[in-house]
């Protein structure tokens, strides 16, 4: 893409700019893709991100706390694409506190030529996407999780590896307990049917019934987000593959909305550099969702507050989850 870009002011774009940004921020991971943003362009040529509360889950995410993390994926993509076109990207979080779902402005500041990396990534968006199948025997390089663990704190999250069999097999045993738990709760399995799509729908967010293919049961490997099957979940304790899948615990220090946005930027930033090299990821937001759950797995972790749980590992090319175009969630004032 090329994009030429013509400014009202010293840190301002145009709706042309606008529109290749959000097209591109769109394309970041949202609780069962609701996609729940909506972008400004206001009158002195910055981006507001909002939070379109429309598309809470009142059942899983009443706080709105998955909501704003996808937000903050979100965010993330779009001070990439600034520093793709050529600028420092300057971010102000929450600008208003009068307006809380006002969760942050974006303008460009100098120009900054991007280096190879920031190409790259900016590449690497339209191909990452959440993997919902099994993975393959090959080991996630220690020296890559190293560069991810690294990219998070620089975000303000800390990401720790469950690299243990016992502690594996007691995150595994809190995920799959947190999934029947919302199975027998008729509002959250009512959600889950609300947002899956059919094969032949047009709709264009949700989650389409090939995205949602269940992974066989392993050692230590997580109990997935059911849609439509009236069984439960395996337990994630069968037989051992060549390794232990390699899984992340995403936390913060605080547990607000700042750090909330700060994990959803954290988060999009460890899944983009994975796919630079292939490595894809699988989410499990199950145990982050009941309250107790989310407890015993800070414990398990030792201590924070956990905003993300996610395994990683190489795996082929799965259908993407449709995107809302920019016309649908840009406005300009």
């Amino acid at each position: 893409m090329n994009a030429s870009v013509r400014r009202g002011g010293p840190t301002g774009m145009d709706f042309d700019v606008a529109e290749l940004l959000v097209e591109a921020a769109v394309r970041a991971p949202s609780v069962h893709n609701t996609q729940p943003w909506r972008f400004v362009l206001d009158r002195d040529g910055g981006i507001e991100l909002w939070a379109d509360r429309s598309r809470l889950l009142p059942e899983a995410d009443p706080t709105g706390r998955e909501l704003v993390i996808s937000c903050g994926a979100a965010l993330a993509v779009l001070m990439l694409g600034v520093r793709w076109l050529g600028h420092q990207p300057l971010v102000t979080r929450q600008p208003a506190p009068d307006r809380p779902d006002l969760l942050a402005r974006l303008t460009m500041g100098p120009p900054r030529p991007p280096d190879g990396e920031t190409l790259d990534l900016f590449v690497a968006v339209a191909d990452r996407h959440t993997h919902r199948g099994p993975f393959d025997d090959r080991p996630v390089p220690p020296a890559l999780l190293d560069r991810l663990r690294r990219l998070a704190r620089r975000r303000g999250c800390r990401a720790d590896l469950v690299d243990d069999v016992p502690t594996l097999l007691r995150v595994a045993r809190l995920t799959a307990a947190a999934e029947v738990e919302q199975r027998r709760r008729w509002g959250v399995r009512t959600e889950r049917v609300h947002w899956l799509r059919t094969a032949g729908s047009r709709e264009l967010d949700g989650m389409p019934e090939a995205t949602t293919a269940v992974p066989p049961a392993g050692l230590g490997r997580l109990a997935p987000r059911w849609f439509e099957s009236a069984a439960y979940p395996p337990a994630g304790h069968g037989p051992a593959a060549g390794h232990l899948p390699t899984t992340m615990v995403l936390s913060t220090g605080r547990d607000d909305v700042t750090a909330w946005l700060l994990a959803g930027e954290a988060l999009h930033e460890v899944l983009l550099h994975a796919a630079c090299h292939s490595v894809y990821a699988s989410l499990h937001t199950q145990s982050l969702e009941l309250p107790g759950t989310r407890a015993r797995l800070a414990a398990v972790v030792g201590g924070g507050h956990p905003q993300m749980l996610l395994q990683l590992g190489y795996a082929d090319s799965v259908p993407t989850a449709p995107r809302r175009p920019p016309r649908d969630v840009l406005t300009a004032r």
